[in-house]
């Protein structure tokens, strides 16, 4: 090939690539655009609705030449957007504005957008919706005004350092327990308004009265504390202090109401000290309210176990520690005291050789180091049985009068002053001005364990049902003082009406029908484990459950106690046609599993129809307590009712029953 051919063909293919070439470039830039991606709010609040604070969003996006790659969000501001690729997400919306309603809510409007692979931008979907809450609130726990024992008018009296306690509550919370997530607090010295009635006005502290400068006034940061403790408070100062709850929308609690959210009070020391509450057995003594000094009576040799628990919350302290000793000559000196301060000692059991006076001290303090001395005076008694028989008279009655049943009982009693010359008399009720009237049915004493401790044999006649059941049983039960002479080998005989329930610890609320409860007297001597039941009012549905007299346990008892089958229904308060109502009887077998605690059966109840479920019950059983010596006799019903041979007839029975084996 010639040369100029050569240069001629390279020339054109240099030419035919180029055209290529640039008709390449010319394609590209001719292409179809890049289209916007696509997105829309597929779940969520209606448009311009109502919505709980939180709220769950869903998306869903398309690109139509390509794929999305994320998405964007903002809430209210658009200049930020957060990224996200999930195609929903909860979200907690604020709403802390009170409108005139008094509702709690915001207005907000959610914002999304899709971005697509090639970093292109849909243009964004909305929604404008108003979000709501229930605002949260606020209890204050302590200090508060009791009540019970105080006006509750002005200030509350505090110590100088106390702790204020409280609560809050969210019933739109999230949280199962419905707590608001934060508090906002205020004390405001309120003497700088009024230094001599202080400020009770609990608006004060939504503004800063005109004038005032106090930095202490200002509402706090949010704190999730449900406490706190103010140390060394200006003694004499009228001061409000405030709580207010943040719930998780933001939303705080609109109100303030005095004793409620907002306490009023003045630190008085001299005032304020922890409660001591001391029981032993069934009594109890609270310290200083009833009293500084506590007078008890107990059995030499005797034990006495005490246990007491102190209480600050009247004004926010905190009990820190108790201390106790016995017959302590110098209170100021620490090596006389049982060991130290410690808030785990909450009980003593003390016991005495020698009769006389004798004293236990115990102290509480609180975190102010404030205490409360209890003072117990305590008159130990030798049981010296010196006498034979006290009869205590705990018996009123209409039919037949009192009178009259005073002296079928002195009748009966012949007996009884055969075996010890006298028989001693104790009234429970107490007689009128100058002796008018003879006896006062709801103005009840009893004897006191020194007077208990002389005789041998007390025989009890008791209506318990009168004053409320609080009579001279109940009363001698609840200062331990019959308990202490049973188990300081006395003997008792306990009869009338309704013995079992007034021997109660709480004779109010004892269900008949029921075992007496562990801790009661008929459980504790009686040995009367079953179950205890009265016979109801007579009518003539009832006629079969009346009370007609009582056979004795001839297997238990022999021939010494007699037959009870002849009511006296000439003193009237007795049904001539039925018998007798109101006595009680053991309707289920003794449960105590050992056997040794049963008491025997002295009577059985002989019912008006042997069809009552009353018939052939035990209504009468005794123990002997071999260990201390005492002999107890329960009978559930009166015994003026039966002619005078029959009473005659059993109270020496008993007497002989109690005297056997004594010297």
């Amino acid at each position: 090939m010639r040369p100029q051919n050569v240069l001629f063909a390279g020339l054109m293919f240099s030419l035919s690539l180029i055209l290529v070439l640039c008709g390449c470039e010319h394609k590209k830039g001719m292409g179809p655009a890049n289209q916007r991606p696509g997105v829309e709010v597929s779940g969520g609040p209606p448009g311009g609705g109502t919505e709980y604070y939180a709220v769950l969003f869903r998306w869903y996006g398309w690109d139509m030449d390509g794929y999305v790659d994320h998405f964007e969000y903002a809430i209210d501001d658009t200049t930020f957007w957060a990224e996200t690729r999930f195609y929903e997400a909860s979200f907690l919306f604020s709403a802390d504005s009170v409108r005139q309603d008094g509702s709690t809510g915001r207005w907000h409007t959610f914002y999304i957008r899709a971005v697509d692979d090639r970093g292109l931008e849909s243009l964004p979907d909305c929604v404008t919706f108003n979000a709501t809450t229930l605002a949260p609130s606020t209890t204050i726990l302590g200090p508060v005004c009791d009540a019970t024992r105080y006006s509750c008018l002005g200030a509350i009296s505090v110590g100088t350092s106390f702790r204020v306690r409280w609560t809050g509550e969210d019933l739109d919370s999230r949280d199962p327990q419905h707590k608001p997530v934060a508090y906002t607090w205020r004390l405001f010295n309120t003497s700088i308004i009024n230094p001599t009635m202080g400020v009770d006005d609990d608006s004060l502290l939504l503004k800063t009265p005109d004038g005032v400068t106090d930095p202490a006034s200002h509402w706090s940061e949010p704190t999730p504390q449900t406490s706190l403790e103010f140390q060394e408070l200006a003694e004499g100062v009228f001061w409000q202090f405030a709580v207010r709850a943040i719930d998780e929308a933001g939303a705080v609690e609109p109100g303030l109401k005095m004793n409620r959210n907002v306490i009023f009070f003045r630190p008085t020391p001299t005032f304020v000290a922890p409660r001591l509450t001391v029981y032993e057995g069934y009594t109890r003594h609270v310290f200083p309210d009833e009293g500084a000094v506590w007078s008890r009576e107990a059995a030499v040799r005797g034990s006495l176990a005490f246990r007491w628990t102190g209480d600050a919350s009247l004004y926010s302290g905190t009990v820190t520690g108790y201390l106790y000793g016995v017959d302590i000559d110098d209170l100021s000196d620490p090596e006389q005291w049982e060991g130290d301060w410690n808030i785990n000692v909450r009980g003593a059991t003390v016991h005495f050789d020698t009769p006389g006076p004798h004293y236990v001290y115990i102290k509480v303090k609180d975190n102010s180091d404030v205490e409360t001395l209890a003072t117990i005076e305590l008159e130990i008694i030798d049981f010296e049985f010196d006498r034979g028989i006290l009869y205590v008279d705990d018996y009123f009655d209409l039919l037949p009068t009192d009178l009259t049943h005073d002296n079928l009982v002195d009748a009966f009693l012949g007996c009884a002053k055969a075996a010890c010359d006298t028989v001693h008399v104790f009234n429970c009720c107490l007689a009128g001005p100058g002796g008018n009237p003879r006896e006062l049915p709801d103005f009840i004493q009893y004897p006191p364990l020194s007077e208990l401790s002389r005789y041998r044999l007390v025989i009890w006649d008791t209506d318990a049902t009168r004053n409320s059941f609080k009579s001279g049983l109940w009363g001698a039960l609840q200062n331990n003082i019959l308990n202490t002479y049973l188990r300081g080998g006395g003997s008792l005989w306990l009869f009338g009406v309704c013995s079992v329930r007034g021997s109660a610890q709480y004779p109010g609320v004892f269900d008949y029908g029921t075992a007496p409860a562990s801790n009661d007297f008929a459980r504790i001597f009686l040995k009367i484990s079953g179950a205890v039941d009265m016979n109801p009012f007579l009518t003539y549905s009832t006629r079969a459950h009346a009370f007609r007299g009582a056979w004795p346990n001839r297997e238990a008892v022999g021939d010494k106690f007699p037959c009870l089958d002849s009511l006296d229904y000439s003193l009237g308060g007795l049904d001539i046609s039925y018998g007798m109502a109101r006595v009680e009887a053991v309707m289920t077998a003794m449960q105590d599993p050992d056997i040794s605690q049963r008491p025997d059966t002295v009577y059985f109840y002989r019912s008006n129809l042997p069809t009552s479920r009353f018939n052939l019950t035990p209504c009468s059983v005794r123990y002997y307590d071999a260990f201390n010596g005492s002999k107890v006799l329960w009978m559930g019903f009166p015994i003026h009712f039966f002619f005078e041979p029959k009473g005659e007839s059993l109270v020496c029975a008993v007497v002989d029953w109690v005297y056997e084996g004594l010297p």
